[in-house]
């Protein structure tokens, strides 16, 4: 059996080890928010195809969402990872309110484009006759449903987060 390769980097590790513990910390805690910057940094840098064209989409209903997170309105993978990595360093290089914040920015407007990608699904079952292509974007319209609700929860977190930073609450 293969056996897993060691890091490479010790630091990846325990950030790794760190985020585990976090994991199940509740949301407006430190940890657990951040967690929920780790989570979404590594699922950004997962996702970075399908994120620039859920931004696209989504961007011009947000409006200063651009200037909030720093991503341009035509986003490419490598601007999408940038984001992720400077989000995450700025969470603790920089204003921690700021961060939640971009994140929280940058997750509505994901979301907005989400949501019009389903209503275009929506519209390609209506209009298509091929029962298995109804089938299809009605169980892309599911996950993606499924998806937004989970990212509207961890936005609603940063969010959160962000105020009870600011008032010196989040512990």
């Amino acid at each position: 059996a293969d056996m897993p390769k060691p890091y490479s980097n010790p630091l990846a590790a325990g950030i790794d080890i760190i985020a585990e513990l976090w994991s199940r910390s509740p949301s407006n805690t430190l940890p657990g928010i951040l967690w929920r910057l780790y989570t979404l940094r590594l699922w950004m840098c997962q996702q970075k195809q399908n994120l620039v064209h859920f931004w696209r989409l989504g961007e011009p209903t947000a409006g200063v969402a651009s200037a909030i997170t720093g991503i341009n309105e035509y986003p490419t993978a490598q601007d999408i990872t940038e984001t992720a990595d400077s989000i995450l360093s700025g969470a603790f290089t920089g204003d921690f309110a700021v961060a939640l914040e971009r994140s929280y920015t940058f997750i509505m407007v994901v979301s907005f484009g989400i949501e019009y990608q389903v209503r275009l699904l929506e519209r390609h079952a209506e209009l298509s006759s091929q029962y298995d292509e109804q089938q299809r974007a009605h169980r892309m319209m599911t996950h993606l449903r499924e998806t937004n609700q989970r990212l509207l929860m961890t936005a609603h977190a940063f969010h959160k987060g962000a105020l009870l930073w600011t008032c010196g609450k989040l512990e």
